[in-house]
């Protein structure tokens, strides 16, 4: 028996070597404010990478695919932030859409990096 595809009736499926992602500048999205003290600042759409300021320095939770370095670094910018002044960056879990920039981090800013035991293995 053949594998059956379903497309939805409003979708055209793409054809081999077709783009299937948006575009770059289409993925772009500027910081904004979460909560008090707390920034989006992946500068793309897709990635959850957080921006927290404790008054003692700046916490970074995850960082963007690599392709988006220079975009989350112009978010941090913009959110009013300073990249030399994060001092600790917490990697959720190893996917490159959560760890991606990680070293970008680690060479401006200097920080230390966390993850947990079981994605470091």
């Amino acid at each position: 028996m053949s594998e059956l595809k379903f497309v939805r009736p409003d979708t055209k499926a793409p054809r081999p070597g077709e783009r299937t992602q948006p575009k770059y500048e289409d993925q772009l999205l500027d910081p904004f404010r979460v909560a008090p003290h707390v920034w989006h600042v992946a500068g793309c759409k897709g990635c959850g990478d957080y921006l927290i300021d404790t008054g003692d320095g700046l916490i970074l939770i995850d960082t963007p695919t690599p392709e988006f370095s220079k975009a989350m670094f112009a978010a941090i910018e913009k959110a009013g932030f300073d990249t030399k002044d994060i001092k600790w960056h917490f990697i959720s879990h190893w996917h490159g859409d959560h760890d991606g920039c990680s070293a970008d981090i680690k060479d401006a800013s200097g920080c230390k990096i966390f993850m947990g035991s079981e994605e470091w293995q």
